[in-house]
């Protein structure tokens, strides 16, 4: 092919006529110029179908083209389709291939989701051009068309219907008027499917192997294995197989994990497969055998790694499983293994359970006791040997015994190879001896639990039998214990073979037992047996006879108090027996009956009166006695010899008499007339009897009979007769009363004239009286008695000598009275009274009388001698007659008569005219306006000034003069009438402090003023009060120390002058203060705006602070050089132009409000200079979509950063490079042949240069290439 330019090939009209008929764009290369000539919208003609003719506009020559095919140019850019057309004109005919520029294509498609089975696709509107349509080529050649949203910026579509972890290639052509771009290839992968199980190879405690199928047994994906802690391991699969194994190492033992399977195909994983495994736990490192009867192991172990979430298997040998769970708390874990056999050797292998999850297991071995014999038995036993016998334990003859003695002691012991029985004999033994054994069956050293069993050696026989006592059916028998061992036992063997089984005592070293139910006179033979744990002893033979019997009875037939005659049947009416008598005390009488008849009389004489005999009568045959009939008699008590009356009030008599023989055995009865009996038990101790006979009439003889009576026998009898006493008097009135006597009067008793009184003083004095004749009353005076005295008198009834018991009263004399009445203190309203207590008596109290009947009851101190009372709710200056009676018991005296007058009354008040602060003048109202009180004015200090009032007028004035400044006086003002002061009114004032005598300023922001002042006369007592021009006032303290006072004054106005008044205050009182002005600092500007800006001047701008034309201005630079600026009169906003600046500097500067000279804290702000502009822009290099730019740094400064701006508004930002002294830069996505105006500021700080204008062209180049054939052909293509 050759390659000509078509400026060479065809003329410029043809070319004209073409353009405007075919092609979008023609650009033509020119030698100095391009020219850029748009065209009218032209659709490609799609198979054979005719184009439009168009005639190029102001062409003489017209062409008719038509569509012949389209082919892909030699040399097209990404973006251009050529076409073949035969253009026919009436000069000639010609075959042209012409070039169409295509729409631009997409830069990038990203991938927004993906699934198995779809992508979703997303990518920039090209040229966010709503118009252009898309289509996807996938690479089979299936096309997708997509419409863009007519709103937005992106173009949004998902590829569904796609096959799982596949890498598809597409390619996205722009399409716009049916004209595709060349097309952006891209590639997607769908996401690979999740494996369906991962299964678990083997576990060991710090390893999992993995195994699973590969994903649609595909070799190209791999695998990401994710723990639950983000941790990732990348698994490739094997080349070869359907399988995948991977092994998880390093792992903790007995921990579940959680783990992700994810499949991976091109970087892209599958959603994930989610699944749990659990490491083994450990194994128990041993297991501790506890206990081990025949059927049963109880094992121990410790908790694996003390986890309680470890449970635990225990498998036999056999297969047969035991699940374990451990206790919550502790550290170890304890298991029976029961229903075992004995004697049988067991394999076990325990494993940790966790998550169902087992450990590798510990193997152990343990083996079950043996059985224990059933019985052992014994064969023949001595006092020194046993010999034993039992069967094999199952027959077995490999099984050894151990017989262990109670003391620990054993004896290994092995039975005969042949035989079903085992025998042994225990020797060297003590006779009558309990033995302990345990027999234990032995196999492989492990002994069964142990049969426990015991057997007694023969114990010795005693070696004599005593007899103690033996009655008429019974015989004491006695011996020692044998060997003095108190466990052995014993039995009695009678001769015709009855036993007795007999223990010992406790204690001691014999043993005693009777043999019962025997017959009287009668010999017995015994064998006597000692036994021990069921044991005999061989016997010990003896031989005793029975007493003969008792009497039966013994009959009394008469007593007296010195003899008793007895009488009792004959025993078993035998004339043979013979008795005897004995006494308590062992005196005995032998006594034989009569040869005929069946009774025996015998009288016992020169006995005690009243005493009970006690009597033992034996019956006595062949020198045996019986054993005995016990009987007591008593002979008659005495009587008593006198009955005395201790009491004898009105219905009952106390009597008293001596014990008879001062015998507290006996006992009395004490008969009335009437014949009613009372008994009496006289008292264990003493030698007298008091018996009150009660219930009786008063004034009444009766008459008795006592008996003494000693075991239900009574005495002859004490005849004796008594009468009780008369009643009492019931009241005894008091009639009169004086200090030294009291005149009695009491109602005669039952009304009775023979009834005489006796009046018993409390000291024992007594007075007789007989009432009179007549009348029903008594009247007594009773005399020469003390004053204020109580007297307690006992007034008897008195009948023949006989005194009531006595009616018991009181009274009181008159007390006297006080013989002076004190007066201690007397205030407005009330009277402290004193006076000695009368007679100096504390049981006195006293009642004090006013004038008009009004009482007070007073009771005075225990202590001192006198008593003190206030009398208040008075009147001031009043006099006051009061009575002051005497009390003593509830009686007054006559009464003692005095007057007081009461106190004037205080001023109520005392007002401070005028103070300065040397004097105070005081005045008050005169004191119940009463021209005749004076008064009089204490100091503290106790000096004292004495004031008269005017005689006109209600108030008196007076003037303390020659005071301290600001001090606080305390006074005491008392009216005074008669020389009697009031109680005395107290009251303080304060003399006027001194002024400050200057006000300092420290600081003065715009709201406040930090004031300070030295404390006056230094005194810390002070305090301040400052006042503001509008009468708001602030309470001010000073610190306890310095000399000095600081106050801020707050909330203030800024720029504004402030007057102040500021009082010094001591005690609420002020000095005369002291005046001063202050003002505070103008507020600050709140912005400054630039209103325009040049290389070389800022023009500045601010509204008027607070809108006040009274301030002026201070610009301060960051040198410290200051500008003076004076605002307009009008308006609202200042203005004011810095200048003579450099181009492209940032200037600081402080703006300061000025307001009678004070500054305000200044507002601080920058502002830049806009930087200069560049002078030149070179073109470097052009393409159809790039201009290469390049230009000198302005003023080669490194600081300085760049903004293109098209003609379209948008803006590039460009930074220079840190080297070199200029600057490239790219414009890039430009279209081809296009004339682009530029402007570029340089910017600093972020302001911006005027900015530099310039234009630059992009290129297309136009190549014809001609095909040798039978027409002429050119390929139009821009480059």
């Amino acid at each position: 092919m050759l390659s000509v330019h078509l400026w060479s090939a065809i003329s410029q009209r043809h070319w004209d006529s073409i353009c405007n008929t075919v092609v979008h764009h023609c650009v033509v290369r020119a030698p100095f110029e391009y020219l850029v000539r748009p065209l009218h919208a032209h659709r490609e003609p799609q198979g054979g179908e005719q184009a439009q003719s168009r005639t190029g506009t102001g062409m003489q020559m017209g062409f008719t083209c038509s569509h012949l095919s389209h082919q892909t140019p030699l040399r097209a850019s990404s973006d251009s389709t050529a076409h073949v057309y035969q253009c026919t004109s009436a000069a000639a005919t010609h075959i042209y291939s012409a070039l169409f520029w295509a729409p631009p294509g997409v830069l990038q498609v990203n991938l927004i989701t993906r699934s198995e089975t779809h992508l979703q696709l997303e990518w920039s509107k090209v040229s966010n051009n709503n118009n252009y349509n898309y289509t996807l080529r996938f690479s089979n050649g299936t096309e997708s068309s997509i419409t863009g949203p007519d709103g937005g910026t992106t173009v949004i579509h998902t590829v569904s219907s796609l096959s799982p972890g596949t890498k598809y290639s597409f390619t996205l052509f722009t399409v716009f008027e049916g004209v595709r771009s060349t097309g952006f290839d891209f590639q997607y992968v769908t996401a690979p499917p999740d494996v369906t199980q991962v299964n678990l190879i083997t576990r060991s405690e710090t390893h999992l192997q993995l195994e699973w199928s590969k994903v649609s047994n595909n070799n190209n994906y791999k695998y990401t294995l994710r723990f639950s802690n983000g941790t990732e391991n990348s698994i490739t699969g094997p080349d070869g197989g359907t399988t995948v194994t991977h092994t998880v190492s390093s792992l903790s033992p007995g921990t579940k994990y959680s783990f992700t399977l994810f499949t991976v195909f091109e970087g892209v994983r599958s959603t994930g497969f989610d699944f749990q495994y659990v490491t083994a736990p450990p194994d128990v490192t041993q297991v501790n055998l506890i206990t081990r009867p025949e059927t049963h192991l109880q094992l121990e172990w410790s908790k694996v790694s003390n986890n309680n979430n470890y449970k635990y298997t225990l498998r036999f040998s056999n297969g047969t499983e035991n699940s374990i769970t451990g206790p919550d708390g502790g550290t170890t874990v304890t298991h029976t293994v029961s229903s075992l056999s004995p004697g049988t050797k067991y394999s076990f292998t325990l494993f940790t359970v966790f998550e169902g999850v087992r450990s590798t297991g510990f193997d152990f071995q343990y083996v079950t006791a043996p059985p224990d014999v059933t019985q052992v038995n014994l064969i023949t036993r001595s006092e020194t040997h046993l010999q034993l016998e039992w069967s094999k334990v199952s027959n077995n003859n490999n099984y050894k015994y151990t017989l262990r003695f109670s003391n620990g002691t054993e004896n290994s012991i092995t039975g005969p190879d042949g035989g079903t029985t085992v025998t042994h004999t225990v020797s060297s033994l003590s006779p009558g001896t309990k033995y302990s054994f345990t027999l234990f069956t032995v196999f492989e050293g492990v002994r069964s639990t142990g049969f426990d069993f015991q057997y007694v050696t023969a114990p010795p026989d005693v070696t004599q039998v005593n007899l103690i006592t033996r009655p008429e059916t019974h015989l004491q028998l006695e011996w020692s214990k044998v060997s003095n061992n108190n466990n052995y036992k014993y039995t009695l063997r009678f001769s015709n073979g009855t036993e007795n089984s007999i223990t010992g005592p406790d204690g001691g070293t014999t043993v005693t037992h009777t043999v019962s139910s025997l017959s009287p006179g009668t010999k017995y033979s015994f064998t006597l047996f000692t036994v021990f744990e069921g044991v005999r002893s061989t016997g010990f033979d003896f031989q005793y006879v029975t007493a003969p019997p008792d009497v039966t009875q013994v009959n009394l037939i008469t007593r007296s108090e010195t003899h008793l005659q007895l009488e009792w049947s004959k025993v078993s009416n035998n004339n043979n027996y013979k008795y005897t008598l004995r006494f308590s005390n062992g005196t005995e009488n032998s006594i034989t009956g009569p040869d005929g008849g069946t009774t025996v009389t015998h009288t016992v004489s020169s006995l005690s009166p009243g005493t009970k005999y006690s009597f033992t009568l034996f019956t006595v045959f062949e020198g045996v006695r019986s054993t005995g009939f016990d009987f007591q008699y008593v002979t008659a008590p005495p009587d008593v010899t006198q009955v005395n009356l201790i009491t004898r009030p009105e219905t009952h008599l106390q009597l008293e008499w001596s014990k008879v023989s001062n015998n507290n055995n006996y006992k009395y009865t004490l008969r009335f007339s009437n014949g009613t009996e009372n008994s009496i038990t006289g008292p264990d101790g003493g030698t007298t009897v008091t018996h009150t006979v009660s219930s009786l009439s008063p004034g009444t003889k009766y008459s008795f009979t006592l008996f003494t009576v000693f075991e239900g026998v009574r005495s002859t009898g004490f005849d004796f007769q008594y009468v009780t006493a008369p009643p009492d008097v019931t009241q005894v009135n008091l009639i009169t009363r004086s200090e030294t006597h009291l005149q009695l009067e009491w109602s005669k008793v039952s009304n009775n004239n023979n009834y005489k009184y006796t009046l018993r003083f409390s000291n024992g004095t007594e007075s007789s009286i007989t009432g009179p004749d007549g009348g029903t009353t008594v009247t007594h005076t009773v005399s020469s008695l003390s004053p204020g005295t109580k007297y307690s008198f006992t007034l008897f009834t008195v009948f023949e000598g006989v005194r009531s018991t006595g009616f018991d009263f009181q009274y009181v004399t008159a007390p006297p009275d006080v013989t002076q009445v004190n007066l201690i203190t007397r205030p407005e309203t009330h009277l402290q009274l004193e006076w000695s207590k009368v007679s100096n008596n504390n049981n006195y109290k006293y009642t004090l009388r006013f004038s008009n009947g009004t009482e007070n009851s007073i009771t005075g101190p225990d202590g001192g001698t006198t008593v003190t009372h206030t009398v208040s709710s008075l009147s001031p200056g009043t006099k006051y007659s009061f009575t002051l009676f005497t009390v003593f018991e509830g009686v007054r005296s006559t009464g003692f008569d005095f007057q007081y007058v009461t106190a004037p009354p205080d001023v109520t008040q005392v007002n401070l005219i005028t103070r300065s602060e040397t004097h105070l003048q005081l005045e008050w109202s005169k004191v119940s306006n009463n021209n005749n009180y004076k008064y009089t004015l204490r100091f503290s200090n106790g000096t004292e000034n004495s004031i008269t009032g005017p005689d006109g007028g209600t108030t008196v004035t007076h003037t303390v003069s020659s005071l301290s400044p600001g001090t606080k006086y305390s006074f005491t003002l008392f009216t005074v009438f008669e020389g009697v002061r009031s109680t005395g009114f107290d009251f303080q004032y304060v003399t006027a402090p001194p002024d400050v005598t200057q006000v300092n300023l420290i600081t003065r922001p715009e709201t406040h003023l930090q004031l300070e002042w030295s404390k006056v006369s230094n005194n810390n007592n002070y305090k301040y009060t400052l006042r503001f021009s509008n009468g708001t006032e602030n309470s001010i303290t000073g610190p306890d120390g310095g000399t000095t006072v600081t106050h801020t004054v707050s909330s203030l106005s800024p720029g504004t002058k402030y007057s102040f008044t500021l009082f010094t205050v001591f005690e609420g009182v002020r000095s005369t203060g002291f005046d001063f002005q202050y003002v505070t600092a103008p507020p600050d500007v709140t912005q400054v705006n630039l209103i325009t800006r040049s290389e070389t001047h800022l023009q500045l701008e601010w509204s008027k602070v607070s809108n006040n034309n009274n301030y002026k201005y201070t610009l301060r630079f960051s040198n410290g050089t200051e500008s003076s600026i004076t605002g307009p009169d009008g308006g609202t906003t200042v203005t004011h132009t810095v200048s003579s600046l450099s181009p492209g500097t940032k200037y600081s500067f402080t703006l300061f409000t000025v307001f009678e000279g004070v500054r305000s804290t200044g507002f601080d702000f920058q502002y830049v200079t806009a930087p200069p502009d560049v002078l030149q822009v070179n073109l470097i290099t052009r393409s159809e979509t790039h201009l290469q730019l390049e230009w000198s740094k302005v003023s080669n400064n490194n600081n300085s950063k760049y903004t293109l701006r098209f003609s379209n508004g948008t803006e590039s930002s460009i930074t220079g490079p840190d080297g070199g002294t200029t600057v490239t830069h790219t414009v890039s996505s430009l279209s081809p042949g296009t004339k682009y105006s530029f402007t570029l500021f340089t910017v600093f700080e972020g302001v911006r240069s005027t900015g530099f204008d310039f234009q630059y062209v992009t290129g297309l180049f136009l190549h014809v290439h001609l095909i040798p054939k039978k027409y002429k052909t050119m390929y139009v293509h821009a480059s």
